[in-house]
């Protein structure tokens, strides 16, 4: 039997980590790397994922059992790196080099979340949202003494599940930051690490943006504008006061069932003269109505409406971080959104990234699904048919007692897609960490803990 991860079997979980953050450092320009007596840089992000991984009330906590387990480090040093603007640009690096890695890995262990559209081959596909949490203890107060939360925006790889920072949303000066303003600032940051070529993406292809009705920006989404002259394409949702004419109509298959739902695939003239893409999708199952702008213009209507529904896949990643990884607070009171704060956001995602890799281990080299999770999915699928059905037979016993002869209009139905598209992907489960966290620092081999994994990704507690 050939395995595709079969150089981490031998290794603890701890050796796997180290030597993922090595192929990282490896791919890392030596102009950010530097020999540091005190705390190198490999263990500068080892620290930082271990900080990820395990749960710690503050950073003095985290010092304090690293000390009670033997580790030399000293408060100051630690706060100074996390300030370090070395350090800063060191880890963001990393972090692109690692999920670079992981992604040429899941691609050859066929992994991919987007494999039901197949126009989508190749191409880079990334959602993108804001995400706040709680200031640091000694963070900085405005000019009304408040402290204010510590936010960043962050991407997720809709294909692969990996996801990594564009920028700090805030700096401690506001309470609400124009979270889309700074995002166009960032634009270039975010072309480079969507469309890094060492990700394995087709370069003939458009890196695609899917984000929220904050991006909904005639004037970003123009055709003479940053987005189209960096051959960068985007789908967001409209807001409910664009005034806009429909210019042309264009027609759809629709019998393809990728399109059901899809009402209208127009051509729309926008009031200031941009002109945009707009499909109008009417939910199957609930009836909701929704209308979709985007630059892209080859893709199946249907194809757009399922991207943006995607899009909440980026909110369960955020979940994650905050409640199941316990990042719920900043690390430091750095006052610059360009130092410490963006270096913590990193080593989240790098976090985040590595336990993806060992569900891909599990599943791909021993078979290792997380059944519990995929049975609740198909129970809340089967709960969901359920209340389509009876209202269905409502609706139609209604027209019976009125006697119409006509097929009534109302009547809903679950996507032909759903089931599919659910089943590719899931939210990270709490019982997966925990089991991650407790076989952490045991010296029992990756192989050796398949059997472990498998009883807890079986069945919930």
């Amino acid at each position: 039997m050939g395995y595709q991860f079969a150089e981490f079997h031998g290794l603890t979980h701890v050796e796997m980590v180290e030597r993922l953050i090595a192929m990282a450092l490896a791919e890392v320009p030596d102009r950010l790397q530097r020999e540091c007596p005190a705390v190198g840089d490999a263990e500068f992000i080892m620290r930082g994922v271990r900080r990820v991984f395990d749960r710690y009330e503050s950073g003095r906590d985290f010092i304090q059992s690293l000390r009670q387990a033997g580790e030399i480090i000293t408060r100051a040093a630690f706060f100074e790196n996390l300030h370090s603007e070395r350090r800063r640009k060191l880890t963001e690096a990393a972090g692109d080099a690692l999920r670079a890695h992981l992604s040429r890995r899941f691609a050859a262990a066929g992994v991919n979340h987007l494999s039901v559209f197949p126009e989508l081959a190749g191409r880079a596909v990334c959602a993108a949202d804001g995400h706040y949490i709680e200031h640091a203890c000694h963070s900085p107060r405005d000019e009304k003494g408040r402290q204010v939360a510590f936010g960043n925006i962050y991407a997720l790889d809709l294909a692969y599940g990996l996801s990594f920072p564009i920028c700090a949303i805030l700096s401690g000066h506001s309470m609400h930051p124009n979270e889309w303003a700074l995002l166009k600032k960032s634009d270039k940051r975010l072309l480079r690490k969507m469309a890094m070529s060492r990700m394995g993406w087709d370069s003939r292809s458009k890196p695609l943006l899917v984000y929220d009705r904050a991006g909904a920006d005639a004037e970003f989404m123009e055709a003479g504008s940053f987005l189209a002259r960096n051959g960068f394409d985007m789908i967001t949702r409209a807001k409910c006061n664009m005034c806009f004419e429909v210019v042309s109509i264009a027609q759809f298959d629709k019998n393809d069932k990728v399109n059901a739902g899809v009402l209208r695939d127009a051509e729309v003239k926008l009031a200031n003269g941009v002109e945009l893409r707009m499909i109008t999708y009417k939910c199957p199952e609930t009836g909701e109505k929704y209308e979709f702008i985007t630059t892209e213009r080859k893709l199946r209507p249907g194809v757009v409406a399922w991207l943006y529904f995607m899009r909440w896949r980026i909110e369960k990643v955020f979940d994650v971080f905050e409640q199941k990884l316990g990042q719920k607070k900043a690390w430091s009171a750095d006052e610059s959104a360009d130092g410490a704060r963006p270096c913590q956001a990193d080593l989240i995602c790098m976090g985040y990234n590595i336990l993806l890799f060992v569900q891909t281990v599990l599943e791909a080299d021993a078979g290792i699904k997380d059944i519990k999770s995929a049975e609740k999915r198909e129970k809340e699928l089967a709960e969901r048919r359920i209340k389509v059905e009876e209202h269905n037979a409502e609706v139609a016993a209604k027209a019976k007692k009125n006697g119409s002869s006509r097929k009534p209009r109302n009547l809903r139905s679950i996507h032909p897609l759903l089931g599919e598209v659910a089943r590719q992907c899931h939210q990270m489960t709490r019982q997966f960490i925990r089991c991650f966290r407790n076989l952490f620092h045991s010296q029992r081999t990756m192989a050796e803990c398949f059997g472990e994994y498998g009883r807890y990704q079986s069945a919930y507690l």
